[in-house]
């Protein structure tokens, strides 16, 4: 799908800064450029989209078990009764 410049042009040091702290190895609350994260926030809340979904793809479930064992800092959003 076609894009505007203009949004290219805003993007586009987005991505840079991105694929940069990236390379370096950097955490998302690592980043230093408060500016950077500023306009990152931004363009996710001008940007938020929902795509059309093409197929489908049945899956199994996983247990909030396992997710808490294989996933460091997993935190479930849910109901009380987790």
């Amino acid at each position: 799908m076609p894009c505007s410049d203009e949004y290219w042009d805003a993007l586009e040091p987005i991505f840079n800064i991105l694929k940069q702290e990236k390379e370096n190895g950097t955490k998302w609350s690592e980043i230093e450029d408060k500016d950077a994260i500023a306009r990152i926030e931004k363009y996710q809340e001008s940007y938020r989209y929902a795509m059309e979904i093409d197929e489908f793809q049945e899956t199994t479930a996983i247990s909030l078990d396992d997710l808490r064992h294989d996933v460091p800092g997993f935190v479930p959003h849910c109901a009380p009764i987790c």
